[in-house]
């Protein structure tokens, strides 16, 4: 039974079935392939898997694609397959991975990609690896989630992607998964959550060796074109435990959010800011999910004075700053020697009101290398 189906039978028809019997599906398809629809939103029952027509392969109207469940289909081999499809959204909890590769070849002129894939390691020893090679692809975002299993050690699954025209690209991995962009694209924007795992799901004796970690810097090195990039503090713990003086340099990168956790410090800020000789702004988080310690702490040193603060750096964003004393020089340090800042804002979570007041009007006083740059403490 159909719980959900809309249609609408404009120039912009579209086709919703969610909840349907997968006895169903292949008949409602069809009546709407017939009907030249271009959107299809498809969903059956969590533990069912529907076949999909071939009369949707060939249909030329059909410009977005949403399969929110686990679906099989027999792509011809000699059929341009989905002629005008610019939006693909797929979801699934047991993908064949051998028929989703040969999805991703068949799609001419595909500009966006969603991959949703939860991962059961439960009875699966294969390695399988998606490569994703789409000239016409120009935003693409991957979310891999752990769904049934523990993690015994990081598995050797991976992603290529070799797309000239990318310009967006959205990774959230809790596996640690081998991701490699081929030939550096001039991305607009690129955003990683990579994990190195969730830790209920760690048994006992399992770490994270150097060169597992190092992944996430071998993704990095492919994306260093971006001129927008954004790092939760999962993805710099796997930076910082594969880290070997080994950044890549961001010739574009003009925005910059990452966060400063606990467990490493200033650690990586350094080479960013040393590697990103055209940014111009700059947000950082400070992460506490760990107890502090000073004495393992990483401070913050840099040999010389980033060509970015002295040249380029307008806006620095500063959230939940508690006042440590490193933080504090951090802050003196950035006030001091950026020479075009405009503005400088800082979240003070400290412990009570006078406490809060104390550390603004400290901040106030340190020496600005820029007249313009205003101060505002939140």
């Amino acid at each position: 039974m159909v719980h959900r189906l809309k249609f609408i039978t404009d120039k912009m028809s579209m086709v919703v079935l969610f909840s349907c019997e997968v006895s169903h599906v292949s008949q409602w398809l069809c009546f709407a392939v017939e009907r030249n629809v271009r959107k299809l939103i498809i969903r059956v029952d969590a533990f069912d898997i529907a076949r999909l027509p071939q009369s949707i392969f060939t249909c030329n109207t059909l410009v977005e694609l949403r399969m929110l469940s686990d679906f099989v289909f027999d792509i011809p081999d000699s059929t341009t397959c989905f002629p005008s499809l610019k939006l693909l959204q797929i979801a699934f909890q047991k993908p064949d991975y051998d028929l989703l590769q040969k999805l991703f070849r068949s799609c001419p002129v595909l500009e966006v990609l969603s991959i949703s894939v939860s991962v059961n390691l439960v009875g699966d020893e294969n390695v399988w690896m998606f490569d994703i090679m789409m000239p016409t692809l120009k935003r693409l975002t991957i979310r891999l989630y752990l769904n049934l299993g523990y993690l015994e050690g990081v598995y050797k699954h991976k992603f290529v992607v070799t797309a000239s025209n990318l310009k967006y690209l959205v990774i959230e991995d809790d596996l640690l998964l081998n991701f490699v962009v081929n030939g550096r694209p001039l991305l607009n924007e690129v955003s990683l959550d990579v994990r190195l795992v969730k830790s209920y799901f760690i048994l006992d004796g399992f770490e994270v060796s150097h060169d597992e970690a190092n992944r996430v810097m071998k993704l990095l090195r492919g994306v260093n074109y971006t001129k927008i990039l954004s790092l939760t503090s999962n993805t710099t713990n796997s930076l910082n435990l594969g880290f070997d003086d080994n950044m890549p340099t961001f010739p574009n990168l003009i925005r910059l959010e990452t966060c400063i956790d606990a467990r490493f410090g200033w650690k990586l800020l350094p080479h960013f800011l040393n590697s990103s000789s055209n940014l111009e702004i700059l947000i950082l988080k400070m992460v506490y999910n760990q107890e502090y310690s000073p004495e393992e702490f990483i401070q913050f040193e840099s040999e010389s004075v980033p060509s970015c603060l002295r040249l380029h750096l307008k806006m620095i964003e500063i959230r939940n700053m508690e006042g440590y004393k490193d933080e504090l020089e951090v802050i003196s340090y950035m006030l001091k020697n950026s020479e075009v800042l405009e503005e400088f804002s800082v979240d003070v979570a400290a412990k009570d009101a006078a406490s809060k007041e104390d550390l603004q009007r400290q901040i106030l006083m340190y020496p600005r290398g820029s007249v313009a740059c205003e101060i505002k403490c939140l």
